[in-house]
């Protein structure tokens, strides 16, 4: 029934879930749909398990840091749990990446908690002997247009402050986060953005509508958040 109520929530429009969330005890309301992890505890001596607390990221679409930091861990040997509520059912990507329709599918003790995401904060108690990441891979400010009209402990930089001080591990993606949250963490890592390098080690075709002679291209995604004025202005520069 729980996972059930999971999917129906995952599934509600944005703007159902916000007004959902701006309710007295919605939150409450929203962290009992989670179930407890059941999974077994860690054998002493073996390596960790990581496990990826639910957010609104697929493990397939539009994949992001999260996902290579996890696939990378999982190179590394690790297994991975990745919850994700909107699914239907447990399934396995490369032997050691789990996703999972809930937490209940996950170790109990002894893992890795990977987050981005402070307000999962309130999930992180249910699991014990845990290590803690907490990954600044944004501005806090790309959140606050979603949280107009919430009450405070509904915001992210609520849920912030005292996750960037108990976490065990704190990393930022650039310089400049660095920088700005040091005075909460001054141990914070630098663990910036990468490449894949097999990913562009081969010439691909090229599409007959391309000119002659050189082409500026952008390669990503393409978001909300993308800035199609500045492409505009870029490609004016270099007609």
């Amino acid at each position: 029934m729980r996972q059930s109520m999971n999917r129906v929530v995952a599934a509600a429009p944005s703007g159902l879930k916000r007004a959902v969330k701006r309710l007295p005890g919605g939150m409450k309301l929203r962290e009992r749909l989670y179930d407890f992890p059941r999974g077994p505890s860690t054998a002493s001596g073996s390596r960790r398990p990581v496990v990826y607390l639910p957010t609104w990221l697929g493990w397939e679409t539009m994949k992001q840091r999260p996902q290579y930091v996890l696939e990378a861990l999982a190179a590394a040997g690790h297994e991975v749990w990745f919850v994700d509520s909107r699914l239907e059912e447990a399934t396995e990507v490369n032997g050691r990446i789990h996703l999972v329709p809930s937490v209940r599918y996950t170790p109990r003790s002894g893992v890795i908690v990977y987050t981005h995401f402070a307000p999962t904060r309130s999930l992180i108690d249910r699991y014990t002997d845990r290590v803690v990441v907490y990954d600044l891979l944004d501005d806090l400010t790309i959140y606050e247009p979603s949280e107009h009209g919430m009450p405070r402990e509904r915001r992210v930089r609520h849920h912030h402050e005292p996750l960037v001080k108990s976490a065990d591990v704190v990393i930022a993606s650039n310089p400049i986060l660095l920088e700005r949250h040091r005075a909460e963490r001054p141990d914070i890592l630098l663990v910036e953005n990468g490449v894949d390098l097999e990913r562009f080690d081969s010439v691909g075709p090229i599409a007959d509508a391309l000119p002659e002679g050189q082409v500026v291209g952008y390669h990503g995604a393409l978001a909300p958040w993308f800035d199609f004025d500045l492409r505009s202005a870029v490609a004016g520069l270099r007609p």
